[in-house]
């Protein structure tokens, strides 16, 4: 499970997603920066759960970004989600 840090501000949450294929629990909310053209970034660890990467949160997938190629250009994978829970 990755959530966010204690410190976050719960009001800055958009929601929760279960990951498909390996039932991970992950935390998002809107990104501050937005350096890939991502509306949301995505806790996925970390002790203090500070650990984030940018996405696309949408309904039933999750468009993330893992890397950068050696031109600076994200490397995206393509999360399937089983369950969500969003904030309105």
């Amino acid at each position: 499970m990755a959530y966010s840090p204690a410190n976050f501000p719960y009001t800055q949450l958009r929601g929760h997603f279960q990951e498909h294929d390996h039932k991970q629990w992950f935390d998002y909310a809107l990104a501050e920066e937005n350096p890939f053209n991502m509306p949301h970034m995505v806790f996925v660890g970390g002790f203090d759960g500070s650990q984030t990467r940018y996405a696309n949160v949408l309904k039933t997938v999750a468009y993330v970004v893992t890397d950068e190629d050696e031109n600076g250009k994200p490397v995206i994978e393509k999360w399937h989600i089983k369950h969500q829970w969003r904030k309105e």
